[in-house]
């Protein structure tokens, strides 16, 4: 044999050697790996929790501002229909003092136009008018009353068309202060208007804030069911790789299934222990198994080929860790399966022509997993079985009566 088959096949056992080391501490550090998992899962419901506490505290927080600036725009709202109210009804004082202005602007051009008339009248005659009272009069004394009835009818129309001024300048001083109310009160609700859409706008912002922390809420408690399915999740997959360890964790105890039911013990053409190597030729050549001859007409390989294959079966219940090629198919172990039957044991199939099963599959005691073949460092069709106990091999011949 060259010197790069020899590393090969050394190569190829110290790994499966290694598989057997670790196959129970790698399952107990997949139930630690999901511990871990658990934990860090369970760590972020305690953050989720915590936050949706704090999310909750600012929602009350937010719907307490926004009562506020609810109350706040009632009262601004009422205060505006009270200003509106005042602007009504100063605009309906203007319009009425407006009425009464005009009235007296009319009374007085009446009683201004009349004056004027008899003023005018007087001036123009008012010699005449003077000769006419002095000849008309029966004497002095007469005289004198007429010229007094004269002048206090002129000083009457003097008086009456200043008080008529006087009155047309109250109702204008009177207008013109009711325009100045309703000017203040025109910018008092223009105030007042922005005043109540600054509070809308307040009011819409903390909506805005409390639907966004509700959205907030909403998306923690989801957050929330959703780690606690996950962890509910979990603990199902532990509870599970707890049960299949402890189902796993019985070693093979008393005789185990022969794997060629077929062929029975004396088909063994190289047994458990040192022998002359098959295809090196060397003597005290360790052989960790036991190999098991078959017909060649029951080998697909071959040309006599009976189109019956031999089965190979699993020597005990366990899972599959190992299906495929191992080395090559023309060094190595070939076509090979590995099946863990818990507490380190282990058993394995070499120089398989197929395979029947995959990895991670759960077998039966029995169950076909392989067909024999000649694949691998093999001289001709035959099962190579080990047993191994931690990685270790030991005699399969044990576990047969």
């Amino acid at each position: 044999m060259k010197k790069a088959e020899k590393y090969s096949i050394l190569r190829t056992i110290f790994v499966v050697m290694l598989c057997f080391l670790f196959i129970v501490p790698a399952y107990s550090q997949t139930i630690d790996q999901k511990r871990d998992e658990l934990d860090g899962v369970e760590d972020e419901i305690s953050i989720r929790e915590s936050e949706l506490e704090d999310s909750k505290s600012k929602e009350e927080y937010l719907l307490g501002q926004v009562r506020e600036i609810e109350a706040k725009l009632r009262e601004a709202q009422k205060e505006l229909s009270k200003i509106r109210d005042d602007i009504d009804d100063t605009e309906e004082r203007i319009s009425l003092t407006e009425e009464e202005l005009a009235e007296a602007e009319e009374n007085l051009e009446e009683q201004d136009e009349m004056v004027k008339t008899r003023i005018r009248a007087i001036y123009e005659n008012g010699t005449i008018s003077y000769v006419e009272v002095l000849f008309n009069s029966t004497d002095y004394s007469d005289f004198i009353t007429r010229f007094n009835y004269l002048r206090t009818i002129l000083d009457q129309d003097i008086e009456l068309l200043s008080d008529i001024k006087y009155e047309r300048d109250q109702i204008e001083l009177q207008k013109i202060e009711l325009e100045k109310q309703r000017d203040g009160l025109v910018a008092l609700r223009r105030a007042q208007v922005d005043k109540k859409d600054q509070i809308e706008r307040q009011s819409q912002e903390r909506s805005q804030l409390l639907a966004a922390v509700r959205a907030e809420i909403e998306a923690q408690e989801k957050a929330i069911k959703e780690l606690e399915e996950q962890s509910k999740e979990i603990e199902e997959i532990i509870e599970k790789l707890q049960e299949e360890q402890r189902r796993k964790s019985a070693q093979i105890d008393g005789e185990i299934y022969w794997p060629l039911p077929e062929y029975g013990t004396n088909w063994i053409t190289s047994g458990y222990g040192y022998r002359v190597h098959p295809i090196t030729r060397q003597a005290s050549s360790f052989h960790g198994g036991v190999d098991i001859g078959i017909n060649h007409s029951r080998w697909p390989g071959s040309s006599s080929y009976n189109g019956n294959p031999v089965n190979i079966k699993a020597a005990e219940r366990g899972t599959v860790i190992y299906a495929g090629i191992n080395g090559s198919l023309s060094h190595g172990y070939g076509r090979m399966v590995i099946i863990d039957h818990g507490g380190g044991m282990a058993t394995v199939y070499a120089h398989a022509h197929s395979i029947l099963v995959s990895v991670g599959q759960e077998v039966s005691r029995g169950q076909p997993i392989a067909t024999v073949g000649s694949t691998g460092s093999s001289t001709g069709p035959h099962l190579h079985f080990e047993v191994r106990e931690n990685g270790s091999r030991i005699n399969p011949m044990n576990y047969f009566n």
